[in-house]
């Protein structure tokens, strides 16, 4: 009864746009360049029913690899917004906001963000990224209100219940929903840098590497440490290199309830480990499939293993990130400083 309420509802309830717009459509961007973002998921317009389907068809197109959706929205249909908050948690992809300009002149591709907002519904799509970026005055929310008259209290509460399941998964702070609730529908709480930070609207803050730690392994050394994505999401990090071939090896660990399933690895490495990249500051490296292992779940986690196109050594120090998806169901995703040539040099000589 509950969720029909709901439904019911949601069905004539959108959070209003500040101003008319045309539906949302999705489109590949970039400036040209090759790296970590510059290239985005341009999202812009107003979210209505049939946006997060449209969005599917989108990914089905251009895959999973994409790792930014970009907003520039006045709001819309808040269930559509939630649902489409939902699918860019599930596929592991970022969010920010901002507006896509198109520069022509310079010849194509070739595009620019400038500033933008994500307003209303906007805002609870955009809080499915796995990681979050905004500035001050982009992220608004105000009260949701029926086309022609307001939410009866039944309703409301239903509706509310709603909204604060989906902020406690998408793992951010139950006030967002307080400023939405305390602004009327006609004006809007745009979000301070305070509130960005607190709330954890966005992650810049949230996530962090734990210190690395040399431990004994097999015959040799190994140097783990922790990656925390945001407040819920966890990796182990391994670094090590083989007596075989004295390569470097990057081993990453996920908790198997954090990937949801456990890969099918044979049948989707093909598909999507085609485009692997690892980044060394800025520095894309591509990882064929053939460096790629996907080495199991045992003990509740499941293990990827990448053999590094480098000698890490020369890359002491420098910021590393990888990610890894179907777009559907799991993810493998890192980033962290290399540890100091001093134990890296250690770690060479105690090779497993």
């Amino acid at each position: 009864m509950y969720f029909c309420l709901v439904i019911a509802v949601l069905a004539v309830l959108v959070c209003p746009a500040i101003t008319s717009a045309k539906e949302m459509t999705f489109s590949l961007s970039g400036n040209g360049g090759n790296c970590q973002g510059c290239e985005w998921i341009a999202a812009e317009g107003e979210i209505v029913s049939d946006t997060p389907q449209t969005f599917r068809d989108f990914m089905e197109d251009y895959g999973p690899y994409r790792v930014a959706v970009v907003f520039h929205s006045d709001g819309g249909n808040l269930l559509a917004g939630l649902e489409l908050g939902r699918i860019i948690r599930d596929m592991g992809l970022w969010t920010s906001v901002g507006k896509t300009i198109q520069h022509p002149e310079l010849g194509a591709p070739h595009e620019e963000e400038v500033s933008g907002i994500c307003a209303s519904a906007c805002t609870y799509a955009f809080l499915g990224g796995v990681e979050r970026f905004a500035e001050e005055g982009e992220l608004g929310v105000h009260q949701f209100y029926g086309l022609e008259h307001r939410a009866p209290t039944q309703e409301t509460q239903a509706i509310v219940g709603l909204l604060l399941i989906y902020l406690m998964k998408m793992g951010v702070d139950w006030e967002i929903l307080a400023h939405s609730l305390f602004t009327r529908s006609e004006e809007m709480y745009w979000f301070s840098n305070t509130d960005l930070r607190e709330l954890a609207l966005t992650t810049e803050d949230m996530k962090y590497s734990e210190p690395w730690i040399l431990e004994p392994f097999e015959e040799g050394l190994v140097l783990t440490a922790t990656y925390h994505a945001n407040a819920t999401e966890t990796a182990q990090m391994t670094f090590f290199c083989r007596k075989s071939d004295e390569k470097w090896r990057l081993l990453i660990s996920q908790p198997i309830s954090e990937l949801k399933h456990p890969p099918d690895w044979p049948k989707l490495r093909d598909r999507f480990v085609k485009d692997s990249t690892i980044w060394f500051s800025e520095r894309p490296l591509h990882i064929d499939a053939g460096n790629l292992e996907f080495m199991g779940s045992d003990g509740g986690r499941s293990y990827l293993s990448i053999t590094l196109p480098i000698d890490l050594i020369s890359s002491a120090g420098d910021e590393f990130w990888y990610w890894l998806n179907d777009g559907k169901s799991w993810r493998f995703m890192v980033r962290a400083v290399v540890p100091e040539q001093e134990w890296l040099n250690i770690l060479s000589k105690n090779c497993i």
